[in-house]
């Protein structure tokens, strides 16, 4: 069976060094997929969740609202009734 390698920096440069080349290794391949791989998928349920939060239906219900309360600003803003200082005759 052919070694899988690994580089591994030491003082004098890059050196490929057998990865699962004994037990030992095999070991220590289960064990980091063991640590790794829940962060792993932890990290993908915690990006669709995240991602889910925009069919939230309080979410919608507070644009909702807040652009109704933009649009009763406007349509005020457009009823006033100008001031004698704008220099508009009522």
């Amino acid at each position: 069976m052919p070694a899988v390698h690994t580089l591994e920096l030491l003082s004098n440069g890059l050196v490929a060094t057998p990865l699962a080349y004994t037990a030992s290794a095999w070991t220590q391949i289960i064990v980091a997929i063991s640590i790794f791989g829940p962060v792993a998928v932890a990290v993908a349920i915690t990006v669709a969740v995240l991602r889910g939060s925009k069919n939230d239906p309080d979410e919608r219900r507070w644009k909702r609202e807040a652009a109704q309360r933009e649009q009763e600003t406007e349509q005020v803003s457009e009823r006033r009734v100008p001031s004698p200082s704008d220099g508009t005759e009522t």
